[in-house]
């Protein structure tokens, strides 16, 4: 913190623009869904939707206000994890 300080009214300061980066990010969603025939115009489906896949850790950017000392600089919070949601449909 002893690197960073607020800078004078109507000066600019020394710091170089994006100083603090956001980690890395990937993520992958994946939808798979079959369809079963029942009789002529009817069918069920059965979609599963799987949202952050392979369960990736998605870190949120790290504090960037400089006259909150306990969070600048510090990443605080995360994204969600895996989330898997089921749908069964029946068309008519």
């Amino acid at each position: 913190m002893n690197a960073f300080a607020l800078n004078a009214p109507g000066t600019l300061g020394t710091a170089p623009r994006n100083l603090l980066r956001n980690p890395a990010f990937f993520n992958l969603d994946l939808t798979l869904q079959k369809a079963f025939p029942i009789v002529e115009l009817r069918r069920l489906q059965l979609r599963a939707d799987f949202f952050n896949l392979f369960n990736n850790v998605h870190l949120n950017p790290p504090g960037s206000n400089l006259s909150s000392t306990n969070t600048f600089g510090k990443i605080t919070s995360a994204g969600d994890p895996r989330i898997i949601q089921l749908a069964l449909r029946f068309e008519f």
